[in-house]
């Protein structure tokens, strides 16, 4: 077969030839195991989607069950919370709602599931997302593991859609409420909420050795957007509620009581080329983070400041830690952008 072969977009000059087609490999073992759901966004060069496991496309349905919604363009509010006494059940079940959604989506996909160990089959992700929404929900109904620290989380709400012009974020001041947070034995009968919790950041200020050398935590945390800007929301919010529960006025706070900021991630599978490293990411360079050993080196700062790394001392996670002027100033800087 021949066809009028133009790359230039004008006839003079084509030629006639054989026609070049783009081909997406996949091998019999995944076409038996998954199926093309174009709604899911995202996806390769080839085509919109993303490769399912069959299980999720329920009565033979085109398009796979999990949620399709979009962040469009639609405004955010950030409230804070300290855990656990100002957490309510609603909310708390919010944080596990929205684990456990964008973890499917995150991991139940063909390239994830056989990129790691143990994830090759639905019932596994469902098992492992399952787990770790509940560590999610119990690290915000848990006080501080320091006897001197404090535990906040951002909730960040979708709120009401905007017609015209691009996405604001509208931060709201968080306001005291009352100890509703029930035990942890009691997450699997919590009321549902009555907003749409788009993400969520916990946090953990630990005052363990003493004010001047504190080390700012972050702990679980799901966003469904990579936006830095609501990823800078997030943490002007934190960093307000940290202000005021310490009195200090924001002009001083970049100097003090907060030295390091430490962030555990997950480490990527060996070999899977679309885990994306924390310290290859733009923001995250840009913030200054570094791994954890090498933070302490050129810093001159020993490893026992941070006072929990040993919890984290696994094949499966990466640590990170950055001075927190750095972060604090990146945060200010992009919001003032926005604003």
């Amino acid at each position: 077969m021949h066809v009028w072969r133009d790359d230039e977009g004008v006839m003079r000059g084509g030629e006639w030839g054989e026609p070049r087609f783009e081909v997406e490999p996949l091998c019999m073992y995944c076409w038996s195991k998954c199926r093309f759901c174009s709604r899911c966004g995202g996806g390769g060069k080839f085509r919109t989607g993303k490769w399912r496991p069959r299980e999720l496309f329920e009565n033979s349905k085109k398009t796979c069950s999990l949620s399709h919604l979009r962040t469009g363009n639609i405004s955010f509010e950030y409230d804070l919370r300290r855990c656990p006494n100002a957490v309510t059940p609603s909310e708390l079940t919010a944080v596990g709602q929205c684990w456990r959604e964008l973890g499917m989506q995150t991991y139940a996909q063909a390239r994830e599931m056989e990129s790691n160990l143990g994830l090759q089959s639905l019932g596994t992700v469902v098992e492992r997302v399952r787990a770790s929404a509940e560590e999610a929900m119990r690290f915000v109904a848990d006080a501080a593991a320091a006897p001197n620290g404090q535990r906040y989380v951002v909730l960040v709400w979708e709120a009401a859609a905007r017609k015209v012009g691009k996405c604001k974020h509208a931060t709201t001041r968080s306001q005291p409420l009352p100890p509703l947070t029930p035990s942890p034995q009691d997450l699997s009968s919590l009321p549902a909420p009555r907003r749409h919790l788009r993400g969520f950041q916990s946090a953990e200020l630990d005052l363990e050795l003493d004010l001047e050398r504190a080390v700012l935590f972050f702990g679980f945390s799901q966003f469904s957007s990579r936006s830095q800007v609501i990823l800078a929301e997030t943490l002007i919010t934190l960093f307000r509620g940290i202000m005021d529960d310490a009195g200090i006025a924001p002009q001083n706070f970049a100097r003090g009581p907060i030295k390091h900021v430490w962030w555990t991630q997950r480490r990527p599978p060996p070999g899977s080329a679309f885990a994306l490293s924390i310290e290859k990411r733009a923001h995250f360079r840009a913030m200054g983070f570094v791994p954890l050993a090498a933070y302490c080196t050129e810093f001159r700062t020993s490893i026992d400041e941070f006072a929990r790394g040993k919890e984290y001392e696994s094949p499966f996670f990466e640590q990170f830690a950055a001075p927190f002027v750095t972060v604090y100033d990146w945060t200010r800087t992009l919001a003032a952008r926005e604003h």
